[in-house]
């Protein structure tokens, strides 16, 4: 019984509210206000977030800062760049190291080196590095030079 009075007067309420709003008078000045207030309080909040990221902006060299202006999120990024790009060398010296180790650990998996040919022809099944052994030695002497 509730749920239907509600709905039968749910669409008169939302109607009679709109007409309010829309003629000037107080329910009009009150909801001006309200949005005038809301966008204050964005507009304070959005500069209160930025603040800091617009203080560390000024931290990065000025030949970068002026490539990037202000636009959007770039500074922002370019700031976070800046500060990470000390650590970008050793991260990728562990990389390299890591990836020698793999390649020094599964040295035997990359060719059958017992059995490896200096020669053009590669063979009924060769492996990955008698493939690029055969087609390096095929190339004309010529061209290697």
């Amino acid at each position: 019984m509730l749920n239907g009075l509600l709905f039968a007067v749910t669409p008169w309420s939302v109607l009679v509210a709109m007409a309010l709003f829309l003629f000037p008078g107080t329910v009009q000045r009150w909801g001006s206000a309200s949005l005038e207030r809301f966008e204050r309080w964005r507009a304070d909040s959005g500069v209160r977030r930025a603040a800091p990221l617009l203080t560390q902006m000024l931290l990065v060299p000025p030949r970068i800062e002026d490539r990037i202006g202000g636009h959007g999120l770039a500074p922002g990024y370019v700031v976070r760049w800046w500060r990470a790009r000390p650590l970008a060398g050793p991260f990728k010296i562990i990389r390299w190291l890591l990836l020698l180790l793999y390649i020094v650990g599964h040295i035997d998996d990359i060719a059958d080196w017992e059995h490896l040919r200096l020669s053009a022809d590669p063979g009924q099944q060769p492996g990955v590095v008698q493939a690029l052994l055969s087609t390096v030695v095929a190339v004309p002497m010529s061209v290697r030079r």
